[in-house]
């Protein structure tokens, strides 16, 4: 460690890419580099993602347990439609197809719709909430590989 002293303000050269740590008056200020900066913000993007990331999780489970509960409750309302096609021949394989078409029909529909209410979220986030709570400024692309 280098230690010089410059008009009162005790200065340590700290590290190898040249970081400088000024006392003054108690307090500590430490001047980084841009690597160490950059690599700084990206830890807290990454930790902010997780965050994120982790509440994405929970709203995809709550969904799924939402919709496999519609699923039975319909399915447990039509017992007796079911019966019905039970007793005029209307094969188990048939009944079968039938609940599973109409649940992937239910889960298409709810897809679709979420990625078209994600869209417009996330585009009012990036285009309007970010800069008016911090200031940046990013341009919308929109994920087609992800869609």
């Amino acid at each position: 460690i280098e230690r010089l002293i410059r008009g009162g303000v005790r200065v340590y050269r700290t590290d190898a890419f040249g970081a400088l740590t000024f006392y003054l008056d108690g307090k500590t200020v430490r001047a980084v580099t841009a690597a160490e900066f950059r690599a700084a913000m990206a830890e807290l993007i990454e930790n902010i993602f997780l965050v994120s990331y982790a509440l994405v999780l929970v709203a995809v489970t709550i969904s799924f347990v939402g919709v496999v509960n519609f699923l039975l409750a319909a399915l447990l309302d039509r017992r007796a439609e079911l019966r019905t096609l039970d007793a005029i021949g209307v094969s188990r394989g048939q009944l079968r197809g039938a609940i599973v078409l109409e649940g992937a029909l239910v889960g298409m529909i709810g897809a679709a719709m979420g990625v078209v209410a994600a869209v417009v979220v996330s585009r009012v986030i990036v285009l309007h909430s970010v800069p008016m709570v911090n200031g940046w400024h990013f341009k919308y692309v929109f994920p087609t590989l992800s869609a």
